[in-house]
């Protein structure tokens, strides 16, 4: 499947505000069954954009903007391939010894890829153990299944099941004890709980942020306009899987991935702050085409900026020194 991304995320301000430093993790992955085609971003007021690759392998795109201003714009359009990922070993071969249990605890600690495993099966800031998330744990999974395929399927659709989809019940910055307590949340919530959960039963599991398109939304998924998020855990013999708690589902092609990291605070795709005592908010829209579909087109030069749609503020006085947060968008 091809698919055209176009994301618009816009911070206003009611007070002019300056020295806004962002990061931005807005760019699709290019690797394994995903291809990236294209990419562009502008900022607007114009800005000189720097980038490089997190300890993860994820494009960070950098900038500061000293100026004063009351709004700033970042868009970005990118063009992707995504086929279908290799399917999962049936229940009978994942139950044999090279896709079982000892051959996963036998890869933790190894070498670079057991590093990486190691470290995606520790608490992080999102996804960590507390006595909600125990409980719920190991009621989902009471005794170890046959393979960790089993287990993290069981897990999903535990989450799947058990959580109502609802959007304004948490927030960016919700702990996983809000979303257990009142079994609702949004995809972001989902995946933290099905992190927390499978990591509590010996599973390597990470947290993908990206974009789903509409064909693959389950029904009580409401809010498509903006990023997704779901899981990916290591079944040896196999790699990584990705796992949609919010649909109970395996992913497939129409899942795009745009960042991986333990929990959602290494991931976000605005990140940053300002100077100023402003209140701000923030408008996202995001599009997903597919190739047969109609894209929105944008006359937008390739010049890395969006020009101003109205002038911006000067202040009368010096802003205070103090810095705020950019406020963060909530994965739907």
């Amino acid at each position: 499947m091809q698919y055209t991304i176009t994301h618009r995320n816009t911070f206003t301000y009611d007070k002019p505000v300056r020295e806004s430093v962002m990061e931005l993790r807005m760019k699709p992955r290019d690797e394994w069954h995903q291809r990236l085609r294209a990419f562009d971003l502008w900022v607007s007021p114009r800005v000189q954009l720097k980038t490089f690759s997190d300890w993860l392998g994820n494009a960070v795109h950098h900038f500061t903007l000293p100026n004063v201003h009351v709004e700033q714009v970042i868009e970005a359009e990118s063009h992707v391939v995504v086929d279908e990922p290799t399917p999962l070993p049936s229940e009978e071969q994942a139950r044999g010894e090279a896709f079982g249990w000892e051959k996963l605890h036998g890869l933790v600690g190894e070498d670079n890829e057991g590093q990486f495993l190691w470290d995606m099966l520790q608490g992080s800031h999102f996804a960590h153990r507390t006595a909600a998330l125990t409980a719920f744990a190991d009621g989902a999974l009471p005794a170890r299944p046959a393979s960790p395929l089993e287990a993290i399927a069981t897990l999903c659709r535990a989450v799947h099941e058990g959580f109502t989809y609802r959007t304004a019940s948490t927030t960016a910055d919700s702990p996983i004890d809000e979303a257990l307590e009142s079994r609702a949340g949004v995809c972001q919530d989902f995946a933290h709980v099905l992190i927390a959960a499978a990591r509590h039963h010996g599973l390597p599991c990470r947290y993908v942020s990206g974009y789903l398109h509409g064909e693959a939304a389950a029904a009580d998924v409401a809010d498509l306009a903006a990023t997704h998020a779901w899981v990916e855990c290591f079944l040896p013999g196999y790699g990584w899987a990705g796992f949609d708690p919010t649909s109970g589902t395996a992913c497939g092609a129409h899942h795009i991935r745009t960042a991986i990291g333990r929990d959602y605070a290494d991931v976000p795709p605005t990140k940053g702050v300002f100077r100023g005592s402003a209140a701000s908010s923030l408008r996202v829209s995001v599009h997903v085409a597919s190739l047969h579909e109609t894209p929105r087109t944008s006359s937008r030069p390739r010049s890395g900026w969006i020009p101003p749609d109205k002038p911006q503020s000067i202040p009368d006085e010096p802003l205070p020194f103090s810095y705020q947060s950019q406020q963060m968008q909530q994965q739907q």
